[in-house]
């Protein structure tokens, strides 16, 4: 029989060797804080230098909340960098949101999204309009 000491002592040897993996804290993640780096003043896109770190702030936003946030600022931004979004790919992301919305049945926020896009500066080469038109023949 073993005294309460070597116990003890089994006991803390078996809970060292299999510890509980214990959920780690997420970061916070606050998209104003994200994007006020990337935007001036007025909420829009700063410069140029600021158009692949938002773009990639698009691509990974899911929240309705952070995509509104995201189309006020792209709204706000200048022709000249609305231009730079679009060839970085903008105008991809925002298909897609148009589709899930339409998928979803979100039809307000579907609105938002054609809205935003009919304000950009769009060219037949940037692409993308023929699947814009083939969201909207459903």
């Amino acid at each position: 029989m073993l005294s309460a000491q070597q116990q003890q002592s089994t006991h803390s040897v078996r809970l060292k060797s299999s510890p509980q993996a214990l959920p780690q804290p997420q970061p916070h993640y606050d998209l104003n804080q994200t994007l006020k780096p990337l935007t001036d003043y007025r909420g829009g896109v700063k410069n140029g230098s600021s158009v692949p770190a938002f773009v990639d702030v698009v691509q990974r936003e899911r929240s309705l909340k952070g995509r509104l946030i995201i189309l006020v600022s792209v709204k706000l931004t200048s022709d000249t960098i609305q231009r730079q979004l679009l060839g970085s790919g903008l105008l991809y992301s925002l298909v897609g949101w148009l589709k899930e919305a339409v998928a979803a049945n979100k039809v307000d926020f579907g609105k938002v999204v054609l809205g935003v896009m009919g304000l950009l500066p769009v060219s037949p080469e940037d692409g993308g309009m023929g699947e814009v038109l083939e969201v909207l023949e459903h």
